[in-house]
């Protein structure tokens, strides 16, 4: 169910990004994007790592 949250989300801030230009408004798009994809890199590895410890 995330997945599909998340995607709805990016489809949404694709329409807005369209229209920037300003390069700090770009930067921080991206740096927006970085922190999402940071956060959901740290839930994976979370989940692996509750995963080893049920199986250990």
């Amino acid at each position: 169910m995330t997945i599909s949250i998340s995607s709805w989300l990016r489809e949404d801030e694709e329409e807005v990004e369209i229209g920037l230009t300003e390069p700090d408004d770009i930067a921080a798009a991206i740096l927006g994007h970085l922190r999402a994809a940071l956060e959901e890199i740290e839930a994976v590895a979370d989940e692996l790592a509750e995963t080893v410890e049920v199986e250990a």
